[in-house]
């Protein structure tokens, strides 16, 4: 008996479709005057594969991983494939935000799961950084996958197509050592031992990134961290600490998400208090946030998600006065 979908699902699918139409094919940078940085990177190293320029280069193991081959494949199949490259890169963008959109339209009324996905740091991860958003989105399918043969080859996939991988797995790993401590301390204290958890990767990723990426060999130790202000980052961190001062409701699913939310949005504030740049987190967990604000009771529902709306609002405007 084939399965049939109920009125909400196929509404779900259908906006899945639209709003993946929607970011590939608006013209963001004409429009709000962006630039979309990496994808020029993208495409020069698509040239350059087809040419054979990394053809005969040598590795070590750790350089190996650390290069992110599998990126690299996927560029020189997009490159052999499409006469156009953006085309390939346009169509990965479009699977990304199909991905966001599905996870956050079965938690979300589906007006307000579009407005947040429109955020316009979830536009620059979907749009530019299209090997950032490719890897947590393989990462989101595994985390919400069961079959432990499948998730083992998602995990593997998307570490090799962008490292930060390690670094959303690890959460993900010690969220749910969170969620067993929230059973002997209850959830404050296991929130507090996640903020603790979300201090140690800022410094890793700030004070030791340098370290990592030259003894793996990585070029991007050569990268520029310029950091954002204070200003723009604190919302970010008092919703951050706004979910671990507040009750999660008794009928919460995947509880897990609230420590993977409490990382991501402290993250930023505290890499920037080490001067390095970690907004893109945000971006990368937005799902993920969204499914942990849903988590609360009702009144701070409402409370923590009009209070991000307001802020997306003041987003836009920030985006079209200086655009």
């Amino acid at each position: 008996m084939m399965y049939k979908l109920n009125n909400r699902e196929q509404a779900s699918y259908l906006s899945t479709l639209f709003l993946a139409l929607f970011f590939v094919l608006f013209p963001w940078e004409e429009v709000f005057n962006v630039s979309f940085f990496d994808i020029p990177f993208y495409l020069v190293r698509i040239d350059g594969l087809l040419r054979g320029d990394e053809a005969y280069l040598s590795y070590t193991f750790a350089q190996w991983v650390s290069s992110e081959p599998l990126w690299g494949k996927m560029l020189l199949l997009i490159g052999s494939t499409f006469d156009q490259p953006m085309t390939g890169l346009l169509i990965v963008s479009f699977c990304c935000i199909a991905v966001f959109s599905t996870l956050t339209f079965s938690r979300f009324n589906i007006a307000l799961g579009t407005f947040f996905l429109l955020n316009p740091l979830v536009v620059d991860l979907i749009m530019s950084q299209v090997r950032s958003a490719l890897s947590v989105s393989i990462l989101l399918i595994a985390f919400n996958t069961k079959r432990r043969v499948l998730v083992i080859a998602l995990v593997g996939t998307a570490v090799l197509i962008h490292t930060i991988g390690f670094v959303l797995v690890t959460t993900y790993v010690f969220c749910h050592f969170a969620v067993r401590l929230e059973k002997k301390f209850g959830y404050r204290l296991a929130a507090l031992a996640t903020l603790a958890y979300a201090t140690l990767i800022a410094m890793a990723l700030s004070i030791g990134r340098a370290a990592i990426l030259e003894g793996s060999g990585d070029r991007r130790i050569e990268y520029g961290t310029d950091t954002n202000s204070v200003a723009y980052l604190i919302f970010w961190f008092a919703l951050g600490i706004a979910l671990m001062l507040t009750k999660r409701d008794q009928e919460a699913q995947k509880t897990w998400s609230d420590h993977y939310a409490i990382v991501v949005l402290t993250l930023p504030f505290l890499m920037m208090a080490l001067g390095a740049n970690g907004i893109r987190f945000v971006a990368l967990g937005f799902p993920l946030i969204l499914h942990a604000l849903g988590n609360r009771t009702e009144r701070i529902r409402n409370i923590l998600l009009g209070a991000l709306f307001s802020y997306q609002l003041v987003q836009y405007y920030y985006w079209f006065s200086y655009s």
